[in-house]
């Protein structure tokens, strides 16, 4: 490789401090700086960078000693191949968005794969490739947390494996758009929805289908059962 060629170390020279403190949130958090957060002339910086994003539930929990060992092999991984991120860990799971070059990005999904197939044999990985340098994370958090998204809901009510829905391909959940009766909730912060959404489906309403598009207008996720609670949220559902 040109790396090699030229004599140059591109492997992560910065060593792990271990556990830091990232404020009373993240007590445990660990913080390891990644070769990809080398200085911009560097030739150690590649031109492009890749993303995986992925969440991950899994029923029944991981005990806590397990899902420690699953932070374990994240840092692993990245350490040996210079990925960079933020990855939150949790007995329920993990949920990750990590930078890097594509090849080290699908080394990294399939340890995880390896190490618990159970767990991660069917995790929608989804990649970004070639997008500019600058986007690549200048360091890996591993953040430990009790929930990866909290809102508020009982335990018992938030079973994915008893109460979850039914996940539609796209062309599944574009033909669901057009069928009279159906009700899509954006469960986007108000900011983002305020950015910009899709209306192609109200543009069917008035032609007898087309699905009716509700937003809780939320702040955070915790908003979200008392927005689902309201009289008025139970009749359009």
């Amino acid at each position: 490789t040109a790396e090699e060629e030229s004599g140059t170390d591109c492997s992560n020279k910065n060593p792990d401090k271990g556990a830091r403190s990232l404020g009373a949130w993240f007590p445990n958090a660990r913080v390891v700086k990644t070769a990809t957060g080398a200085k911009d002339g560097d030739s150690c910086v590649p031109k492009t960078t890749s993303l995986l994003l992925f969440y991950q539930y899994v029923e029944p929990k991981w005990q806590q000693d397990y899902a420690d060992r699953v932070a374990d092999l994240v840092l692993e991984v990245s350490k040996e191949h210079g990925l960079g991120g933020r990855v939150r860990v949790a007995t329920e799971g993990l949920n990750a968005t990590i930078s890097g070059s594509l090849e080290s990005l699908r080394i990294f999904a399939s340890r995880l794969k390896s190490f618990s197939p159970a767990s991660f044999a069917s995790t929608d990985f989804k990649y970004v490739n070639d997008l500019p340098s600058s986007r690549a994370f200048k360091d890996l958090k591993v953040l430990p947390v009790k929930a990866l998204v909290h809102y508020g809901i009982d335990e018992a009510e938030a079973s994915i494996r008893e109460h979850g829905g039914v996940h539609l391909d796209p062309l599944a959940y574009h033909a669901k758009l057009k069928q009279k009766g159906t009700v899509v909730i954006d469960v986007r912060n108000h900011y983002e929805v305020a950015i910009g959404r899709f209306d192609g489906q109200q543009q069917l309403k008035g032609k007898g289908g087309g699905a009716t598009y509700l937003d809780p207008k939320m702040r955070r996720s915790t908003d979200f059962p008392a927005w689902v609670a309201k009289p008025e949220t139970k009749e359009a559902l």
